[in-house]
This record gives C-alpha cells, structure tokens and sequence, in this order.
C-alpha cells in the first residue's frame, strides 16, 4: 500500500496548504528571486495529497488551495475597498475573502476531477493533469489573472518560450513537470535508485528550457531595430483621498518639476512617459491645470504621455451627466492634444460600481465609488512618423482582446501606465510581471511606469532594462530598442488556448463516460 492511501484528512489539508507555502516563497514580490526555482516542485505536496482521496476530499483541498493561495497573495487588498469605496473594514475583509473563495472555483473543480477521474494512477496521468490545471485556470475568469507561471518573469531565459508559444506553453511545461515529480514519488518510494534516476531525467526539462532560453538571449537575431531615449517619472504619490485640491496642484507642479530636471540633464531623450495618477489630473475640464501642462511640454519641445480623468464628451445616465474616463493621452511639442485612447477595462468598485445599472440602490450602499465609463475603441498614440504606441492602462494589459485588436495596427511599444498604490506589495509585483509576460508574448518592448512602483522597462525578450524600486520617488531616462513591428506571437498564443481547451473538454468528457461505464 502506498503511503499517501493512508494518508489523514487533516494532513491532507496540510500538504494542500504547504503547496502554497511554496508558491508564496517563489512570489515575485520578494527580493531575492533566488527562490523561483522551487516553482517547479511546489505543487508537488498537493499532488501528494489527492492522491488517494475521495471526490468530496478532492474537492475541498482545491477549494483550500485556491482560497488561501489568493488570501496570501492578495494581503492588504482589503485596504483598497476601505478608501475607495468607503466601506467598513470588516465589511472590506469579508468581500475580500468572498472575492478569493470565488477565484478557487477552477482549483475547486481541479480538486475534484482530478479525484474523480483518477488521473495519477493512469499512463500519461501526468501530461493530462497538467492539461487540465491550464485548462482551467486559463479559462475560467479571476479578479488578477495572474498564475504560478508568471514568477519566473524575473529571469529572462524562461520567458524566450513565451515568445515563441506563448504562456499557456510555459504554463504547460511548469505543471507537467510538478506532476511528473509526484508520479516518481508514489512509483518509486520504495525504490530509491529509480527514483532517484526518474528526478534526474525530470529535472533535465526545465534545464533544458532554461538553457534554450539562454542560448536565444544570446544569440543575435539580426532583427532591425531602432535605438530611442525616453524619460519616465516615478513620483510616489499617496494614493488614499482627500478633498483638498492644493495638493492635487502640488502634485502636478512636482510631476511637471521631476520631467523638466530630467530633460535639462539628458537632453537627448525624446519623450516622457508619466503614470497612471491618484489624483484628478485632467486635461479638459481644469483650464490651469491644462496651461501647465501645455507651457512645460513647449518648453521641453517633446511629446508627453500622460493619463487624465475626463474626455469633452460628456454623457447623460438617468438625467445627470458624466464625463468621467480613464484617459491615456499623448500631449505632442506644441503642447496640443493630439491623441486619446479610453480605458476599455475598469476596476470593480476602484473605476465603477459593478451591477449599478440594473439594481440602482447599490450607490446608495457605496456612494463613495466612482462613475468612470468605459472605452468602446482602441486607438494607438502616435510615436513618430509611421510609428504608434499601445496604452493599456493598469490591468488592461493582461486582457488578451486588447493586445490582440492592438496587434493588427502594429503598434512598436506597449505602455503600461500604472497606480499600484491603491494595493499591497504582492499584488504590484504579479501585476508587473503579468505585464513582462505579456509584452513578451507580442513582441513589444515594454514602458511600465508606476507611480508608487515597481515600474520596470525590457525590451522585447522580456529583458529588464531599468527598474523603480517600490515607495519611491524617481525620474530617469533609458535607450529601448524599438522593433520595426511587434511579431505574430499573440496569435500562437490563442491558438495554443483553443487546441488546450478543446483537449481538455475531450479528455475529460470521456474520462467522466467511461467511469459511468464501469459503475454501471
């Protein structure tokens, strides 16, 4: 008999919560990334701990996995609800904790296939659990769709796999290999130098993908690119609300200040990238505002990327009316406007009240949350002549339909204004590297600027180029190598989704007949 048959209940839950003890040592938001190896055996408990237990103890260990995975990985995000939306604390703790019991659903029903279906003890069970896990968590929707793949953004050579198949490639490989070890384990206990052999063979796959990935940085593609010096700032502001708008004034002054110090020094940069602020910054509504801004930019003679907070086309929602946008704009030499690009995807309960519109007495529950409306159309900023760039304001980039309709415009650089001040250091740190791995999937060097951190620019191999360290105020200027368009890997991405989620709804509706069969 094997060990894990014997295995009890309440150790099982323990092995389940060692599994995320694991992934949070490999989080991205810790500073020594020495620990991202341990990405590739930290399921391995969990594994460990299905094997042998029922559907309904199935079940419940996805369902604790996922639930404290995201408790752990989202800490503090409560405190967002508390400023925003002006809720109680307690209230604030409850949804969070709702919002994470929701995002365990795909490893809820992990759980409990998994158990049912019997995988671990079949041939092949590894590769076919390792389809369902991706399966799954690609496509069942989250609050952060970030993923255990996503902490090896901080090494370059694992995210060259990205760039040719995308992430749900990499995603694949990564849990194939943690099933593959617990396989080892429950064939081999008994057998120390078979299991032994079987962890050297395993341990060669992500050797090899770490080796290839360092080969393809290395080597010279011969790819033409153009050379470019931007400036980017970093300012630091607060992010909890106020109702004084002298500092809202003194913000700006202090942005426009951080710009011009750094042009006077570096005078070959070519633009100046800002963030995504928590102050009303906008360019229509606030005359002043507007004429600082506009003096700087013709006085720096270069183009300004900056995000304001409303459009001149206001409109009427049950006889008031609202032109309150998420807006990143492009301010060109002259100091006019010369292109706007609307958020398309707003934050619940940060940008809108999710369920307003159909039950109307939500705002009188939480008045403090704001009315901004969405973009129904994607339009690039112009660069240069010929060239664009794609604004995919904070968690926009990791909706796949925005790159993706950005794509067939070719655009040559993603920028990717940010606010993280609102949440906790371990979600800023899944956000940035959820925008590394995206911007390595269409081939696009990356402009992530914060305003609280972690800003990071690479290039289009998804190597760091310059980083802003969390909490603090900076403004530098860096060379990026712009390509003379991004590459089609986004739709190999796609295509790589469809092929595994039609294996897995294949895989698993036979699976499910002929376990029926042999009941019957």
């Amino acid at each position: 008999m094997l060990l894990s048959s014997a295995i009890q209940p309440q150790n099982r839950t323990i092995l389940a919560l060692g599994s995320t003890g694991l992934l949070s040592i490999c989080s991205p938001a810790l500073s020594w990334s020495g620990t991202s190896f341990l990405i590739w055996v930290s399921l391995v408990p969990l594994g460990i701990a299905l094997y042998g237990a029922t559907a309904k103890q199935g079940t419940w260990l996805g369902c604790c996995f996922g639930t404290i995975l995201w408790i752990s990985q989202t800490w503090g995000f409560h405190t967002t609800l508390t400023y925003q939306p002006g809720l109680p604390w307690w209230i604030s703790i409850g949804f969070w904790l709702f919002l994470c019991l929701i995002a365990s659903i795909p490893y809820l029903i992990f759980g409990l296939l998994m158990t049912h279906l019997n995988w671990i003890k079949k041939p092949a069970g590894a590769f076919r659990t390792a389809l369902l896990w991706v399966g799954l968590t690609e496509w069942i929707p989250s609050f952060a769709p970030v993923f255990p793949v996503h902490t090896l953004s901080q090494q370059a050579a694992w995210l060259q796999v990205v760039h040719w198949g995308g992430t749900p490639t990499l995603h694949l490989l990564l849990i194939w290999v943690n099933w593959l070890v617990v396989h080892s384990f429950l064939r081999f206990k008994h057998d120390y130098r078979r299991l032994r052999n079987h962890l050297i063979l395993i341990a060669f796959i992500p050797v090899i993908i770490f080796s290839w990935g360092s080969y393809e940085l290395h080597r010279n593609n011969n790819h033409p690119f153009q050379e470019i010096q931007i400036g980017w700032v970093q300012p630091n502001f607060t992010s909890i609300p106020n109702e004084e708008n002298h500092l809202s004034k003194d913000q700006l002054l202090s942005l426009l200040k951080q710009s011009t110090e750094l042009i006077q020094s570096h005078p070959k940069i070519e633009t100046v990238f800002w963030p995504e602020v928590p102050f009303p910054l906008s360019w229509v509504d606030q005359e002043e505002q507007r004429q600082q801004i506009r003096k700087a930019v013709v006085k720096w003679q270069r183009p300004l990327f900056m995000v304001s907070s409303t459009v001149d086309d206001p409109k009427v929602i049950r006889g008031e009316r609202f032109a309150y946008y998420n807006v990143a704009q492009m301010i060109g030499s002259t100091g006019i406007l010369r292109a706007s690009q609307i958020k398309q995807k707003l934050v619940p309960f940060g940008e809108y009240l999710p369920g307003e519109d159909s039950f109307p007495l939500l705002r009188d529950w939480f008045p403090n949350v704001r009315r901004y409306l969405p973009g129904s159309e994607l339009n690039l900023l112009p660069w240069a002549e010929e060239s664009s760039v794609l604004a995919a304001i904070c968690y926009e980039i990791g909706f796949e339909s925005i790159l993706k309709q950005a794509l067939e415009s070719r655009p040559r650089i993603v920028w990717n204004p940010v606010n993280d001040g609102w949440f906790p250091v371990s979600m800023a740190a899944w956000h940035r590297a959820l925008a590394q791995f995206s911007s390595v999937e269409i081939g696009l060097p990356l402009i992530r600027v914060s305003n609280s951190g972690y800003t990071v620019i690479t290039d289009t191999r998804g190597i760091v180029l310059q980083t802003g360290e969390w909490d603090q105020s900076v403004a530098k200027t860096v060379k990026i190598p712009v390509p003379e368009q991004s590459g089609p890997w986004l739709h190999i991405s796609e295509i790589a989704r469809w092929i595994l989620l039609g294996w897995v709804l294949l895989d698993v509706g036979l699976g499910l007949l002929l376990r029926n069969r042999e009941k019957d």
